[in-house]
């Protein structure tokens, strides 16, 4: 960035979903096309540690409410 610090985040990481494209095998497009398997790291629920890599200001973060903590 050129020396420039990032004013925003913003990000919806995969929290806890066990994501599968395998719905899709079929549906919309031809059998066999679909992606198949999860995505890396969308068990994860605890994203501390990657947001301690910004220092921007402000965050906007969507999670899921299954997942949230008080």
């Amino acid at each position: 960035m050129a020396g420039e610090r990032a004013a925003l985040l913003a990000t919806d990481p995969p929290y806890g979903v066990e994501l599968d494209h395998g719905w899709r095998d079929g549906v919309r497009q031809p059998r066999g096309a679909a992606r198949s398997g999860g995505i890396m790291n969308d068990h994860r629920a605890d994203w501390r540690a990657a947001y301690l890599l910004t220092a921007a200001p402000v965050a906007y973060v969507w999670h899921s409410a299954l997942h949230g903590q008080g």
